[in-house]
């Protein structure tokens, strides 16, 4: 087992690029799609998206917010959009980890946890940025 250091915490040049490549592509795809799957009828409250952008700068606080909302026992206009965005957030963990090109080498569970966190926070955030706009895209596309 090798011993935690400052430079599992750190994302390297090249990583930096792939999360700038996936975000401006699958990211963004991601975003439209989840939008058009999700959104048919109905979108968001704006205060609700504001919320979204607020919380996803740390995964777990963000992994929070939504669990709240997708789990709170009062019924509300939201909830089934926070439960569909819950199980993305889910998968999208094992995505980071199995599919998007990372390789995170060996290292114990707890730096792998901390490693993850790092990377799904940073991608994270960039799909709810790209889901954000896509929200009010399609939002204001549907008033007219």
């Amino acid at each position: 087992m090798t011993v935690p250091t400052a430079a599992h915490l750190v994302v390297t040049p090249d990583e930096a690029a792939r999360i700038r490549v996936l975000s401006d592509g699958v990211l963004y795809e991601d975003a439209r799609n989840f939008v058009a799957k999700h959104c048919t009828d109905h979108y968001p409250k704006p205060a609700q998206i504001q919320g979204l952008l607020e919380y996803s700068g740390d995964w777990n606080i963000l992994l929070g917010f939504v669990k709240h909302q997708a789990d709170d026992r009062d019924q509300h206009a939201d909830k089934e959009f926070y439960q569909a965005l819950k199980k993305w957030l889910n998968e999208f963990r094992g995505r980071v980890q199995n599919e998007l090109g990372f390789s995170f080498g060996e290292m114990s569970k707890d730096q792998l946890n901390k490693r993850l966190a790092i990377f799904c926070g940073l991608l994270a955030q960039d799909f709810i940025q790209h889901l954000a706009a896509e929200l009010r895209y399609q939002s204001a596309l549907n008033k007219r």
